[in-house]
This record gives C-alpha cells, sequence and structure tokens, in this order.
C-alpha cells in the first residue's frame, strides 16, 4: 500500500490581498499548498498565511525568492475533518499587484500511518541557463510511503517539460499544472527511499531568475512496538 493522490486545485490572481482554492478534502489528508508569485516592483510578495474552512492548522514554510519572484510551500500533515468543498485562502505579506500561482493537493495515507515532513531542499538563482534545479542540499528519505513534491517559479515567460524525480527521472512523476509562462508544481509517491536527491526541470525561453523547493512526506505506521507476552494454557479433565 502507499500514500495516494485524491484531487487537487489551482487559482490564479494578479492583485488583492488573497487567493482562493476550493479543495475537496476527507479526514485525515495530508494537504499540500504551493503558491508561487513574481511582481514588476521593488516589493517582495510571497505567501505568509493560510486558513481553511475546516479550521486546520497551515505549516508555512520559509519563503525562497529570488529575483522578483518567490515559492511558498504550506501543508497540514492531518485535516480535522472533511469538506467537498473545503475553501483555502492563501494572504501575502502585502497588497501589492504581482502575479499570484496557488496550487493545493492532497493525499490520502493508509489508515493508521501517521505523516511527518522528512526532509526538504530550496534554491534560487538570479540567472540560470536550463535545466533548474532544487539545490546542493539534496534531500534523502527513508520511508517505503514517501510522497516527494517540488514547486518552481521563474521571472518573465518560460516553458517547463520533463519535470523529474529524482533527477534524470520522468517515470511516475505528475505534473500538476500545465506547462505555463511562470510556475509548474509536480509530484511523485514513492515506496523505497532515496539518497542525495533533487527535483528537476527542463525550461525553453532563456536565463532567468527563479526559486524553488522541494519537500518529502513520509507515511508510516504509528504502531512501533509489539510486545510478545507469555500465556499458560489450561487444561481440564
Amino acid at each position: 500500500m502507499s500514500i495516494t493522490f485524491q484531487n487537487q486545485a489551482d487559482n490564479y490572481a494578479y492583485g488583492g490581498v488573497s487567493t482562493q482554492i476550493t479543495l475537496d478534502v476527507t479526514a485525515g489528508d495530508l494537504i499540500v499548498v504551493w503558491v508561487g508569485a513574481q511582481w514588476d516592483h521593488d516589493t517582495p510578495v510571497y505567501c505568509d498565511e493560510v486558513t481553511d474552512d475546516i479550521g486546520n492548522t497551515y505549516t508555512v514554510r520559509p519563503v525562497v525568492k529570488n529575483g522578483k519572484c518567490s515559492s511558498v510551500f504550506a501543508y497540514v500533515l492531518s485535516s480535522v475533518d472533511t469538506d467537498s468543498e473545503n475553501v483555502i485562502t492563501v494572504a501575502y505579506n502585502v497588497t501589492n499587484d504581482a502575479s499570484k500561482y496557488v496550487i493545493g493537493s492532497c493525499y490520502e495515507p493508509d489508515g493508521g500511518d501517521t505523516v511527518t515532513l522528512e526532509d526538504s531542499s530550496g534554491n534560487s538563482s538570479a540567472w540560470q541557463s536550463s535545466p533548474w534545479d532544487t539545490g546542493a542540499n539534496q534531500i534523502t528519505t527513508t520511508g517505503t510511503d514517501e510522497l516527494l513534491i517540488a514547486g518552481f517559479v521563474c521571472v518573465g515567460s518560460r516553458t517547463y517539460s520533463e519535470q523529474e524525480i529524482p533527477s534524470g527521472v520522468t517515470t511516475d512523476v505528475n505534473v500538476l499544472t500545465a506547462s505555463s509562462d511562470a510556475d509548474t508544481c509536480f509530484y511523485r509517491i514513492m515506496t523505497e527511499g532515496i539518497s542525495n536527491a533533487e527535483a528537476e526541470v527542463t525550461v525553453t525561453g532563456g536565463d532567468s531568475a527563479f526559486a524553488a523547493e522541494i519537500l518529502a512526506f513520509k507515511a508510516e505506521s504509528s504502531i512501533t512496538d509489539w510486545t510478545t507476552h507469555e500465556h499458560t494454557t489450561l487444561v481440564f479433565s
């Protein structure tokens, strides 16, 4: 058995203090929200809070930014409730105009499994040619039920293809968005651990500043120890 993908939702906005998506969520699901932004002014724009209708508490990762783009992941390890139309609201540090990309997805672990964030790696570059990757601080995983998810955002208009996790492997990589002019988010579910790995993507359209991060979530049984007890059989005659 393995952690399984359930569904996704995405939205794009330019102005406004927040962006919303509606996601079908079941109690116990892992929820992952990726938020990319790019702007033309001098003030950086990035996600700094995520809330939803159910009342989940989201962990918001530190922003990865460079040039005039930013990448932020937020997540809930286990949803507190079920809602087929759960409204997730992404808030930003400032109200300045910017292109804002939000991609949410949820995943169901095996019954009784506990999900943890096992590893992460972020990367940014002021001006880099293709391919782009999630950094020299590569990830290592140890579980047999793992979700690896990566998000990239750039400055300007680019086309993404050949999304890879780990580098060089496109098999079983699922793209949550079609290739666009600024962002891509993709994941892979693995049943074995990997060492010193990164996410990578091919980019056409020229060199550009970009920001990216990859997260690795491990699902494992919460039963860690079985104790054997002696017993006595009574025989009556």
